[in-house]
Parts: structure tokens; sequence; C-alpha cells
């Protein structure tokens, strides 16, 4: 009957919206540590095709100079480690930490970087790093992911170096779901609040990198400096 198929019909459509809504939770689990799963690969590249182009303008942001200590959080398919290198900074120590096991394989494989310098780490403890021994710290992509943001903020401000020592968040928030975990932080305004709470002196800039040739290249650029 007319009846049965619009219910066989609207049956199916409800299995399909449920099916896709179990896709994006696994997909947005996987933006913040990509697994080993179809998953984790699909995040893993699609965090490459909109990433790459503001990686490398975020590292030239951070002006590196020669004998600092730099942090990348998120290091993932490790762009920022090789544009870091290709700065032909001398005597720079390189940090990787990284959560996902996938990205860490990755970073070995294709960075110079020295197994001791690739770490399993959560940022909110890097008992690894010495108070006030780091220059700067990148983040790329990564605040979204930082629960509580007051944690890691303590930390960062705590290996940071005092009055000069830099951290760059580099923030999409227009592409993040605000429909919760993992995505966190998905607005500005609170995380510059947070920020200037923790003792950073903070700075706001849109960045536009349309002219590479997509406009999801662009990024916010939250820098704070510890006070």
């Amino acid at each position: 009957s007319i009846v049965m198929r619009c219910l066989y019909l609207a049956g199916g459509s409800i299995a399909l919206a449920f099916a896709a809504l179990q896709c994006r939770t696994a997909l947005q689990a996987n933006m913040r540590a990509p697994s080993g799963s179809v998953f984790g690969w699909l995040a893993m590249c699609l965090m490459g095709t909109v990433n790459f182009p503001t990686i490398e303008d975020a590292v030239r942001r951070l002006a590196v100079a020669d004998n600092e200590c730099v942090v990348e959080l998120g290091a993932g398919h490790g762009v920022g480690i090789r544009a870091l290198a290709a700065a032909g900074r001398a005597g720079l120590d390189v940090w990787a930490v990284e959560i996902s096991a996938q990205f860490r394989a990755t970073l070995l494989e294709t960075t110079v970087l020295p197994a001791s310098r690739v770490v399993d780490a959560d940022a909110k403890a890097m008992p690894f790093l010495k108070s006030g021994s780091v220059d700067k710290v990148l983040a790329v992509n990564v605040v979204y992911f930082l629960d509580p943001l007051p944690e890691y903020l303590a930390e960062l401000h705590r290996v940071l170096r005092p009055k000069t020592g830099i951290v760059l968040f580099a923030c999409k928030f227009e592409l993040v779901s605000s429909n919760g975990a993992p995505f966190v932080n998905v607005e500005l305004a609170p995380v510059v609040q947070a920020m200037k709470r923790a003792g950073f002196e903070v700075r706001v800039e849109e960045v536009d990198l349309s002219a590479l040739g997509d406009a999801k290249y662009s990024y916010t650029a939250v820098t704070g400096r510890k006070l």
C-alpha cells in the first residue's frame, strides 16, 4: 500500500540519517587524534587539505631565531617541523608534541627530528620541558580540543620564557563544529579571555590567505606573550 511504502521510505531515511550521524561523530573524534581506522585516514586527509599553507604561514609569523627552543603542539603531518627546519636557523631545539600514534609515525618518517623530540604527551602536562625554557609554541587548529583550557594554558605559561615566550594559536573557528566534544573551544572571545587570565598579553590578527587558492587557508592568529 501507499502507507506501507511511505513508512518503508521513512525508515530508510531515518537509518541513513543515523548512519551519517555515526560517521560524523567518528570523524570528529579522529580530528583530535587520528587512529588507524578509515576515519583516522580520512581525518588526516582533511587536515592536510586545509592546513598546509596555514601552518607554513604561521611558522613564518613565529619568526624563530637562532638557538631558540620551539614546541609544536599537534605537529601532525610534520609540515610545521619541516618549515622550521627550512627557516635555516642555527641551533634550533624543536619538539613535536603529538598524541596520535599515526601522526607520530609520520613525523619520524618525514622529518629530521630524533625520536626523543617526538613526544607522546598531552600538552597539559609536559614534564620533559623545564620551566621557562621554551621560546615559541605553535598550535595550528589545536585550541578547540584543549579541555579544560585553563589547565593547558597554565602549562604553556610554565614552560615559556618570562616576558618573551610566545604561543601562537592558529584558529579556524568558522570551520569547526559547535556540537560539543571533541570541539570544546569554538569561539574567539572566551579563548582570549582565558589566555589573559592565565597571564598572557594577547594579540589577535585575521590572516587572509585566500589568494593562495582557497579561503579555508585563512585563519585567526591568536598570539600570547607570557607576562
